[in-house]
């Protein structure tokens, strides 16, 4: 069962024909998500920026192997979490899932590791993966 509406495979198709404005509008549609993420996961504000962009290659480059079983969404998001684990992982950062810090980690070790609700950037997602042309 195919939970990919006809209007996500009509996109894959087109992209897939070359079109690089559905493309554009692929990333458009999908780079909250993609941030949102990659927010969450990773602290560093460049990298957050670089990963975001690799994220959409890697869209990119394995649209073809998209089978429609999940959303379109579902498939980039879990890229997008890929993503962030190798990240940290490449880094040797630890993993931290903040529901879980929140009720888990004793109140001094929480000011170890800076959240990204705490840090004084700008949190505007949509400028974190501009479309590099």
């Amino acid at each position: 069962m195919s939970d990919c509406s006809p209007e996500a495979r009509a996109l894959v198709d087109r992209i897939l024909g070359g079109d690089s404005a559905v493309f554009k509008q692929l990333v458009d549609n999908h780079r909250r998500l993609v941030s949102h993420i990659i927010f969450r996961l990773v602290y560093d504000r460049q990298d957050r920026e670089d990963i975001c962009q690799d994220v959409f290659v890697k869209v990119y480059q394995n649209l073809g192997r998209f089978r429609f079983e999940s959303k379109l969404s579902t498939w980039i998001g879990q890229i997008a979490y890929n993503a962030g684990i190798s990240y940290l992982e490449k880094k040797r950062l630890p993993i931290v899932d903040e529901a879980a810090a929140d009720y888990e980690q004793p109140a001094d070790s929480a000011a170890e590791v800076p959240r990204p609700d705490k840090l004084t950037e700008s949190r505007d997602i949509c400028r974190a993966c501009p479309v590099r042309d």
